[in-house]
């Protein structure tokens, strides 16, 4: 019996090793046993893979070598079920007919083979992955930036007219929408291109679109990966813009001014149509068909009744003349009584009408008394500070009000002159902020001229401000027109400073000088109370709320500070004097002004001493120590690169001081020899 159970035991052991196995091996699946699954190509996983994104995993445990590639069991056996896989294989099955009817010279074949191409599509996967519109939304990003790329790429074999005409008219109806909504918010320009940001229903959506460049287009990228993401996106766009334009009470597909682009204007160019008055048109167009039709169906049946009815009412006429009279008496008594019950019925309703709206109108009034009661008590409750969450609530609607009025009216009455060297999108960027745009370089409204020149040759118009691209950017960024002196043509632009970098919430970042003038040009507007009134109020009551808090505090803990005062002084009495008796013995002498926390210096963002890091760390598990350490060398690697930074501007302005003394001294040497 005990040979039996020494021999049991292994065996069992490596049945349960086994069994882990299988069951690690049945949920990871190799590329090669995808394909021997799902009977397909290597072209066509590809494509199944991206429209249903499904992407390649990374299990712990790789069986079959670390070089191959591993997808879920769960999906494949989902790709399985797939009705575009049907449509693959017709397609395969159309290639190998035509090849056979090329190779024999069937050539009357090919044109009935022709009509019966396989078309896929792609509308239920898009339902699939994005389930809400805010899923959709969200996804925005990658979607933009790959149709705008394909629309500005140059004629390849790859990519053929058609798509591309079809990314350029989806990104045109979004830039129109862009434009009447008022939805853009930032801006920045870079090497890679513009960056863009918009806002749409709560979402942030950012996209890049490329410069203007003439582009060389490498050998080794697969466009055939790249067109099926774009097939996949150019879907998504269609739908986002089909509920975006009926949001709005628009016709879509948008019907396209054909002068404008004749004349090469890409923005502006959409015909608006609201959805009811193309439903009137429609409706009137199938009234007029189905009253032309009832009323030629009405003539021929009067027709037939006059011919039936002719003959019968000759006979008839002269038996029944007498019996028709008495008849007649009869029924007008009858008409009579029944006309005057029917008016003593009406008068009654019509008083109780009349009752009924009396008492209405005394309960609106009524109501109309409580609201302003109710706003009466709410303004004496804002005035004593009362109901302090309410006021909250308002001073935020009213900065969001005066916010979206300055993303609508930044430069409404300004009227721009863009010259041929400006990049087009700077077009974008001034109708999105409502400002107008002249094509007549004379005309006699232009405000401001945009040009990208070193300098203009022409007669300058006193009427006009002559500047660079950036004001535009720049000043979308701050919100605020900015002052004209340092963007005119022929001078040194200021830095252009990235917006998605928010220089307020890091103390650890490095802020560079512009920043701070930028700050300082905010608080100078706001003082006038021109934009953002309200938000002053706001910080006050936040500043208010965090007193009372500390105050509270400190009368709950009033007796124990008290104690805790006297012990800490106590302390630090005690540790001066120990100090003096340790430099007594080793022959130094104690410095005057210098205390235990001047020496131990406590940490920028911890607040904490030397000595009580140290036994902090000793108290602390060994991966939450480790994980400490990191974040504190991240913190001081931050403090380097800003102490360069701030070195490195120093010297820069020394350098600027010297080279403008030293020009200085030249023209008063040049004077004096003169």
């Amino acid at each position: 019996m005990t040979r039996g159970k020494r021999g049991a035991g292994p065996q069992r052991k490596l049945r349960k090793k086994d069994k882990k196995r299988k069951r690690n091996l049945a949920k990871y699946v190799t590329r090669a046993r995808a394909l021997q699954m799902l009977q397909l190509p290597v072209e066509d996983f590809r494509k199944i893979c991206i429209l249903k994104g499904i992407y390649p995993r990374d299990p712990r445990k790789k069986y079959k070598g670390h070089e191959k590639l591993y997808y879920s069991t769960k999906d494949i056996k989902f790709l399985m079920k797939e009705p575009v896989l049907q449509k693959f294989r017709q397609y395969d099955t159309f290639k190998k007919r035509l090849k056979k009817a090329v190779g024999r010279g069937e050539y009357s074949n090919l044109k009935s083979m022709g009509t019966g191409v396989p078309v896929y599509k792609i509308d239920h996967l898009v339902k699939e992955r994005y389930p809400t519109f805010t899923h959709a939304l969200k996804s925005l990003d990658d979607v933009l930036t790959m149709v705008n790329f394909f629309s500005s790429m140059p004629l390849h074999t790859g990519i053929s007219t058609e798509l591309q005409n079809e990314c350029t008219n989806l990104m045109l109806q979004f830039y129109n929408y862009v434009i009447k909504t008022n939805a853009l918010r930032k801006v920045f320009v870079s090497i890679k291109g513009y960056y863009f940001q918009i806002e749409i229903n709560g979402e942030l959506i950012t996209w890049i679109v490329p410069h203007n460049f003439t582009q060389k287009i490498p050998k080794d990228v697969n466009f055939n990966i790249m067109i099926t993401f774009v097939q996949f996106y150019k879907t998504t766009l269609t739908f986002i813009n089909h509920r975006l334009y009926h949001e709005l009470g628009m016709v879509y597909p948008p019907k396209f001014d054909d002068e404008k682009i004749k004349s090469g204007e890409i923005y502006e160019t959409v015909l608006w149509e609201q959805v009811k008055d193309s439903l009137n048109k429609k409706n009137k167009k199938k009234k007029k068909k189905n009253n032309n039709k009832k009323g030629s169906q009405k003539k021929e049946k009067e027709i037939e009744i006059e011919n039936e009815s002719g003959d019968e009412s000759e006979s008839e006429s002269e038996n029944e003349s007498d019996d028709e009279k008495e008849n007649d008496k009869e029924k007008l008594k009858y008409d009579v009584k029944k006309v005057l019950k029917k008016e003593k019925e009406f008068e009654k309703k019509k008083k109780e009408e009349r009752k009924l709206l009396k008492e209405n109108e005394k309960e609106k009034e009524k109501e109309k008394k409580e609201n302003k009661e109710q706003e009466m008590e709410r303004s004496e409750k804002m005035e004593n500070d009362k109901d302090e969450q309410f006021h909250k609530q308002w001073l935020k609607t009213k900065i969001e009000e005066q916010r979206e009025r300055a993303y609508s009216e930044l430069f409404k009455k300004c009227f721009f002159y863009i010259s041929r060297e400006v990049p087009s999108i700077i077009k974008f960027c001034i109708l999105s902020f409502g400002g107008n745009i002249m094509t007549d370089e004379q005309s006699n409204q232009i405000t401001h001229q945009i040009s990208d020149r070193k300098s203009i040759k022409d007669e300058l118009i006193v009427s006009r401000s002559y500047l660079q691209p950036q004001w535009v950017f720049d000043s979308i960024n701050e919100l605020l027109k900015l002052p004209l002196k340092q963007y005119k043509i022929g001078e040194k632009l200021p830095v252009h400073l990235s917006p998605f970098v928010k220089y307020e919430d890091r103390t650890d970042l490095y802020i560079p000088e512009r920043r701070k003038e930028l700050n300082q040009l905010q608080q100078d507007y706001r003082s006038g109370k021109k934009i953002d009134d309200y938000e002053n109020e706001l910080e006050m009551i936040n500043k208010k709320e965090k007193e009372h808090a500390k105050k509270d505090e400190s009368d709950v803990v009033g007796d124990e500070d008290d104690d805790k005062e006297a012990k800490e002084r106590k302390r630090k009495i005690n540790e001066l004097g120990n100090r003096d008796k340790k430099l007594s013995k080793q022959g130094g002498k104690f410095k005057e002004g210098v205390d235990e926390e001047e020496e131990n210096k406590p940490e920028h963002y911890l607040g904490m001493s030397k000595d009580d890091l140290k036994m902090a760390k000793t108290m602390m598990k060994k991966k939450t120590r480790k994980l400490f350490n990191k974040i504190q060398h991240l913190h001081k690697k931050r403090d380097k690169r800003k102490n360069r930074l701030e070195k490195k501007r120093d010297q820069i302005k020394k350098n600027e001081k010297n080279l403008n003394g030293s020009s200085k001294k030249k023209r008063r040497q040049n004077k004096k020899k003169n």
